[in-house]
């Protein structure tokens, strides 16, 4: 199969355009009867009557008035037909040369697979014309064995010192990776690393990361909230005061912190109230905002 060139801005060129919609599918239909005959740009009057376009005379008057074709003795010229289109020499250079690749692929692969030899010489071709193409013939592949790809083990090894219990040590496991990567442009010290465990430590039992509310692990890296200015204060391992007062009051209620809406606050185990100063409603919307 062969194919003619149309340039994608054609449907805007001032020619076509003076030309009309009938002349332009005239000029279509007489580039593709030159690419299929090898005339060269070359059209004869009679061939145009063929192409169905009604009133095909006047319309290649048209295109001869634009400049797109021109007058010959006989028929009609493409203007700069070779500009965009091959020749009749090169195209029948192009496949005789295709031609004796697919021979010589042929004989090399002539004995492969036991009747394949006498197969390929009794082979017919429908279409010498169309079967050659411009590209080389491809061969059928033999199929090469993959070896099985082995499962890299060594995305742990490559991680920097520390991270591991830094890791093990952070309560909330989410985005490992992210973690990982903030951990490793942080490249901390000896020294800097036992200060960010010693904050972990004491950020787990503050009121907010009790409650559930613990930034990921690359966010707490890379805004190095193991300075913050109330991480040094936080107690380390001792329990909120209980008041006296609450313990036993089983209506007692609290006003939110965020929306100023009255709340039961939960309790420990002995009935006294804990700390916490935001309703439930409230907290869920916080964590939906740190899950995001």
């Amino acid at each position: 199969m062969s194919w003619i060139r149309i340039d994608d801005s054609a449907p805007e060129h001032p020619k076509l355009i003076r030309a009309g919609t009938s002349a332009c599918w005239l000029w279509v239909c007489g580039l593709a009867y030159c690419s299929r005959h090898l005339t060269d740009g070359i059209i004869p009057s009679e061939a145009i009557e063929r192409f169905g376009v009604a009133g095909a005379a006047k319309h290649a008057a048209q295109l001869v008035a634009v400049g797109l074709w021109e007058q010959t003795s006989g028929g009609y010229l493409v203007h700069d037909y070779h500009e965009y289109q091959p020749s009749r020499s090169q195209v029948e250079t192009r496949r005789e040369r295709s031609a004796q690749r697919l021979k010589a692929w042929r004989e090399a692969n002539s004995y492969i697979g036991g009747n394949a030899h006498e197969t390929l010489l009794h082979d017919d071709v429908k279409d010498e014309r169309n079967a050659v193409s411009t590209i080389n013939p491809v061969p059928v592949p033999v199929p090469v064995p993959k070896e099985p790809k082995k499962k890299n083990m060594s995305s742990r090894l490559d991680e920097p010192d520390g991270f591991a219990e830094f890791w093990a040590t952070y309560p909330r496991k989410d985005a490992r990776k992210d973690a990982l990567k903030a951990y490793r442009a942080l490249k901390p010290t000896p020294d800097l690393r036992a200060v960010m465990l010693a904050a972990i430590a004491r950020h787990r039992v503050s009121r907010q990361w009790q409650d559930g509310f613990i930034p990921l692990a690359a966010t707490w890296i890379r805004g190095e909230r193991w300075t913050d200015a109330g991480a040094a204060s936080l107690p380390a391992v001792s329990a909120p005061a209980r008041p006296m007062g609450e313990a036993h009051d089983a209506n007692f209620t609290r006003s939110c912190d965020v929306c100023r809406t009255p709340f039961a606050p939960p309790r420990y185990q002995d009935g006294s109230v804990r700390y916490v100063y935001t309703c439930p409603a409230c907290m869920e919307k916080d964590a939906e905002a740190l899950r995001r």
